[in-house]
């Protein structure tokens, strides 16, 4: 989206009969032209994600963050650290490379690291 489309809640619009659209469609918007660009290469087989075969280098793996440890100041969100596994568990079937951090293991320290390095990241 673009200028006053980028404030724009697309998950919030309804068709003629007042039902969400986004029970009817798949949504997905990127936030650039480069973006974009980076997303058809994936389509087109140029993925930057390696195959688990090939080995982990430092840019060619995802860095799955669920339900970091918040030293008890915040209460993890419900569901985060299960999808996190779940989405771990399909890169792996899919023969992709992953690192997953959940709990403690997503401290701060952990997750930027592995961040600098990663070519996706899902938080």
């Amino acid at each position: 989206p673009f200028g006053d489309l980028y404030s724009l809640p697309f998950t919030a619009l309804v068709d003629d009969n007042g039902e969400y659209l986004i029970e009817k469609f798949a949504l997905s918007f990127a936030p650039s032209i480069g973006t974009l660009m980076d997303l058809q290469k994936r389509i087109n087989g140029n993925d930057s994600l390696q195959n688990d075969k090939q080995g982990q280098s430092d840019a060619t793996f995802a860095a799955i963050v669920g339900s970091p440890y918040y030293h008890n100041w915040m209460k993890p969100l419900p569901g985060a650290q299960s999808e996190a596994q779940d989405i771990h568990e399909i890169m792996k079937r899919a023969e992709k490379a992953s690192k997953l951090f959940i709990a403690k293991g997503a401290s701060k320290d952990a997750v930027t690291k592995a961040m600098k390095g990663a070519a996706v990241i899902h938080l």
